[in-house]
C-alpha cells in the first residue's frame, strides 16, 4: 500500500524505534537531517523547486535498515528502501535507496532528483553526528574502509561524482 502522506516527524522516530535503532545511527540521522534542512531552505530560496517534507523525513530515515544490515551483511540502502516500502511510503523508500555511496557508479541508481541529490550529498558530509568537508569524509571512508583495495577503487571512482553533486548544489546557493 502506497501512503499518500509523508509519515509525521513523530511517525519517523517511531519507525526508528521500532527497527531497533541504536542511538548512534539516530544521532547521526538527527544530524543529516538538520544539515538537509538548511540546504532545501536555501535551494527554495534560490527558486529550487524541493520537497520540503520529503526531504525531512527521508533524511531522518535514510539509515532506518542500518542496523539490522550490518548484523545480517546487507547492503542498508536496500534494507531500508523494502523496510520503508512495506511501511508503505514509497517515495521516502526511493530515496533512501540512492543515498549509498556508490549509487553514484550507476546512472540508473544514481541520485537524479534534487530530494535525492540533497539527501545523498547531506549524508556524505556528515561523519558520525558531526558536519564535516566532503574532504574530510572521504578521508574518512578511504582510512575505513580503504584495506580492501576493490572497494578503495570504488570510492575513488565514486569521488569526483560526488563533489559533482556538491558542485551542482553549490553553483545554485552560491556559497
Amino acid at each position: 500500500m502506497n501512503k499518500i502522506k509523508p509519515p509525521s516527524r513523530k511517525e519517523c522516530f517511531e519507525l526508528l524505534k521500532k527497527y531497533n535503532t541504536p542511538k548512534n545511527i539516530l544521532k547521526h540521522s538527527i544530524a543529516v537531517n538538520r544539515f538537509v534542512n538548511r540546504l532545501t531552505k536555501l535551494l527554495i530560496a534560490k527558486g529550487i523547486p524541493v520537497n520540503k517534507t520529503l526531504v525531512d523525513r527521508a533524511s531522518l530515515l535514510h539509515d532506518i535498515g542500518k542496523f539490522e544490515a550490518l548484523n545480517k551483511g546487507e547492503s542498508h540502502e536496500e534494507k531500508g528502501y523494502k523496510i520503508l516500502k512495506k511501511e508503505g511510503f514509497n517515495e521516502i523508500a526511493n530515496i533512501v535507496k540512492k543515498h549509498s555511496l556508490f549509487s553514484v557508479l550507476n546512472k540508473k541508481e544514481a541520485p537524479a532528483t534534487w530530494e535525492e541529490k540533497i539527501v545523498f550529498y547531506a549524508d556524505k558530509r556528515v561523519n558520525e553526528d558531526k558536519v564535516v568537508t566532503l574532504e574530510e569524509r572521504i578521508a574518512y571512508l578511504k582510512k575505513r574502509y580503504g584495506k580492501n583495495k576493490r572497494i578503495l577503487k570504488r570510492i575513488e571512482a565514486a569521488e569526483p561524482l560526488i563533489y559533482q553533486i556538491e558542485k551542482e548544489i553549490f553553483s545554485v546557493i552560491g556559497k
